[in-house]
């Protein structure tokens, strides 16, 4: 088994160091000219996308808050979900890509929730993402012409990252202990109950997903008005889930850093300049991370009415 994680580890190191070579070979092709001129406009469409994106984490933190609930957390309420979910979620840049989960499990122990309880509405969560995620990416199969990525070496990350999560789950699936309580705490409860419970989650992280995938399309609106390209919705948020995807199942890439940004602009360049794909990858990175900032901030604000243990 330990040779497993560490080969899975090695892999994801070497799409992290592709990804980086990649991205500073694309923006070393473009830094002639007006490539992110810092205007007031492109401020603007950082500050009012980071509120977006931070936003759009309340999708998430709902989820999260349904799932303790229901695995017997009664008093995790959704003002405190939020300030544990926003305090330990900019842990996630730490090398690792597992920090925020770690943090928000000790934040968790600190209200004496239980421990189980946690663990199971983790693997819920990030099942339920991976699905989602999934079903958004064949969704938006219909509107690409792929022959054309097959000739593009700049692509092969994308095969490469799903290589690696399907080895990922075989490897794990079947090891982990997480998986074997599920199925004996799954047992216990009608399949109908089952869906009444998963539904909910299920909707909130497709709207995570899709709103998004929205956010990248006016993020691109608004900057190239000059573009005559009209591009189907659809694409911003097959791609932006794809993405989302490579980045979450590559081992070491914290944030999934790097590895998104690729994803991006090799599937966004096909419908869109490769120039305003670059430049619309990065941006959405620095909302993403200011999101991120912003939410974390925000909690020092509603300490006293989430009825939380201040950690400083």
């Amino acid at each position: 088994m330990g040779n497993y994680k560490y080969v899975l580890k090695i892999f994801g190191y070497v799409i992290v160091m592709l990804s980086v070579i990649y991205l500073v070979k694309t923006i070393t092709k473009y830094m002639k000219g007006n490539f992110l001129a810092w205007t007031p406009k492109e401020l603007c469409i950082v500050f009012f996308g980071s509120l977006l994106y931070s936003a759009s984490l309340l999708f998430l933190i709902a989820a999260w808050s349904h799932l303790i609930k229901n695995f017997g957390i009664r008093d995790g309420a959704f003002l405190k979900c939020y300030w544990i979910y926003a305090r330990s979620q900019i842990a996630k840049y730490l090398p690792g890509n597992i920090f925020h989960y770690a943090g928000r499990h000790v934040l968790g122990r600190m209200q004496k929730w239980d421990s189980g309880a946690m663990t199971m509405a983790l693997f819920l969560e990030t099942s339920g993402l991976i699905i989602s995620s999934v079903f958004l990416i064949v969704t938006g199969v219909t509107q690409f012409d792929f022959s054309t990525y097959l000739y593009n070496s700049n692509f092969l990350i994308i095969p490469l990252g799903i290589l690696l999560g399907v080895i990922a789950v075989f490897v794990f699936g079947k090891k982990s202990k997480t998986f074997s309580h599920f199925l004996d705490f799954y047992s216990q409860r009608s399949h109908g109950e089952w869906i009444v419970i998963l539904t909910l989650p299920f909707v909130l992280y497709l709207s995570f997903f899709v709103f998004n995938g929205l956010l990248i399309y006016l993020i691109y609106w608004a900057k190239y008005t000059d573009y005559n390209y009209h591009v189907n919705i659809i694409n911003f948020i097959s791609i932006l889930s794809l993405s989302w995807l490579i980045g979450f199942i590559t081992p070491g890439s914290p944030g999934g850093l790097g590895v998104r940004e690729t994803v991006m602009v090799a599937a966004l360049g096909k419908v869109i300049p490769e120039s305003a794909a670059l430049e619309l990858a990065i941006i959405f990175r620095l909302v993403s991370i200011a999101g991120d900032v912003m939410l974390f901030m925000s909690t020092y604000f509603t300490l006293n009415k989430c009825k939380v243990k201040s950690t400083g």
